[in-house]
């Protein structure tokens, strides 16, 4: 992976830029802080956004290429990412929050409380379960991929009843600061240094203690670890254990499915 400085004043003139343009409060359905503030970070000179190109729409279209900003699912990306991939060089852009301070919309009144600092952090391992989705992608000299580290808030509407756990829903994510930018090639080599300090072999338990995935996440991660090439699944007896394959051959994780 390569480390890529982030302009932190380009950064912060990006987001007071997303909120100008936000004419609506927190919580409306309009274009969402993160991703607006991000196109405006990767808009070059001469670039332009929301660009029709097809059947679909450019985040930012610049001199040298695409970038398209995915705050959700990687999956929903594919069909669009082939369609521009033919005439065009792509670069998406995946944000990871490492650390965010929690506010709570309540969904009777409106008032927002909270401010409190959320004891989770993120990491780029966050990242794991999407990757799988940019199989067909990895290797090909139009697609670029960049993971971009930002501490913010999160806004999240309270349940009906109040409560600020269970059924509260996300509704905004404010960047304040950014902090790493980091471009994935994709290869075994990479897919090994998403991981935490792990010994050579260790079992799905070992990545659950040092991590934030958890079931269904959990599973899709070590299933595009192994799918490809950076772990070889090995099982003795009832027991499963994953080892680090250094400088192994890759397998495209679009052809290759594998239970973990």
């Amino acid at each position: 992976m390569i480390e890529i400085l982030p302009d932190r004043a380009r950064f912060e003139a990006a987001v007071l830029t997303a909120h100008g343009h936000k004419k609506e409060g927190i919580g409306t359905q309009n274009e969402k802080i993160l991703h607006a503030a991000l196109k405006k970070y990767f808009l070059a000179p001469g670039g332009k956004e929301e660009v029709k190109v097809g059947a679909y729409y450019a985040d930012v279209m610049n001199p040298d290429g695409i970038v398209e900003i995915q705050t959700g699912s990687a999956g929903k990306l594919t069909a669009k990412l082939r369609a521009l991939l033919r005439e065009h060089r792509v670069t998406v852009v995946l944000p990871v929050m490492r650390r965010k301070t929690l506010y709570w919309i309540d969904a009777r009144s409106g008032d927002l409380s909270g401010g409190r600092r959320s004891p989770k952090t993120g990491s780029f391992t966050d990242l794991l379960p999407e990757l799988g989705a940019f199989g067909e992608f990895y290797g090909n000299e139009r697609f670029a991929l960049l993971f971009f580290l930002y501490d913010g808030e999160e806004y999240k509407v309270t349940s009906k009843n109040g409560g600020k756990g269970y059924g509260a829903r996300r509704v905004e994510r404010n960047p304040t600061e950014a902090l790493r930018v980091t471009a994935f090639d994709g290869s075994p080599g990479d897919f090994l240094a998403l991981l935490p300090d792990l010994p050579d072999r260790f079992k799905a338990g070992d990545l659950v203690k040092k991590t934030s995935l958890r079931g269904i996440r959990l599973h899709a991660a070590l299933g595009v670890l192994v799918s490809s090439g950076a772990l070889l699944k090995e099982k003795e007896g009832r027991f499963v254990f994953y080892a680090k394959q250094k400088g192994g051959a890759r397998r495209r994780p679009d052809t290759e499915r594998q239970e973990t």
